[in-house]
């Protein structure tokens, strides 16, 4: 997410993931833990947010919690000017979407992704064969969770295989450096940040990933609306 948010400024800086983790659900966004990338989309459009090393993240722990010294003293009220914004972003659900233009997207710029995982996904350590989903679509134990998708690759020679290359938020001791694959087909909603460098994004992630040409954008939250619809049905 940090890359895309400053997509277009030629040293992008590493944005705190905790800044996020501790206010972004105290604001009329809630549920902004790594799992409603609206939310925390939102909380940056109106508050902006700070770099990594004026707020590094802490492994999920929250300082308001545990009570931990904020780093600036003040929670996070330090100047304006050190603080990065976003013009505004979009989600789009993969039920009006497939992945093999999804695939010609990423080529293009790094993606929000919103995954359905558990444990199995959690747990993942060292280079593994592609992530290929959870055991039970439908179980109380899953969570939703966002990624970056980075990029793509086949698997051998045979380009009619391939995975996707994610970056989680877990640190680096998940994966391979913080980094792993997942199987196409398990991304349910997608959604990416305009910044005012990078507003003509809009258009062309649209023209890329589009399967049809009447159809349109979901609604925020669109794909993950779905998923716990099937699942409380």
């Amino acid at each position: 997410m940090q890359h895309m948010m400053v997509h277009g400024i030629q040293s992008p800086p590493t944005l705190s993931r905790q800044e996020l983790v501790e206010f972004a659900d105290e604001h009329p966004y809630p549920g902004c833990r790594g799992t409603n990338v609206g939310a925390a989309f939102q909380y940056i459009k109106k508050n902006g947010i700070y770099a990594e090393d004026c707020f590094p993240y802490m492994d999920g722990v929250r300082r308001s919690e545990e009570n931990i010294p904020f780093p600036t003293g003040k929670e996070h009220k330090i100047p304006e000017n050190d603080r990065y914004r976003i013009a505004g972003y979009r989600t789009f659900s993969m039920q009006n979407y497939n992945d093999d233009a999804l695939r010609r997207a990423v080529v293009k710029f790094p993606i929000v992704a919103t995954l359905v995982t558990d444990n199995s996904f959690s747990s993942r350590f060292g280079r593994l064969s592609p992530w290929k989903g959870v055991t039970n679509y439908f179980s109380s134990h899953n969570s939703l969770h966002c990624v970056n998708v980075v990029g793509f690759n086949f698997v051998g020679d045979d380009q009619s295989q391939w995975y996707y290359e994610v970056k989680n938020t877990h640190g680096e001791d998940f994966g391979e450096s913080g980094y792993t694959t997942i199987a196409p087909g398990l991304i349910i909603e997608i959604a990416f940040p305009i910044v005012h460098h990078s507003a003509s994004i809009g258009s062309l992630l649209v023209k890329l990933i589009r399967k049809k040409e009447n159809r349109r954008e979901s609604d925020i939250g669109g794909g993950m609306k779905a998923y716990l619809s099937q699942k409380k049905g």
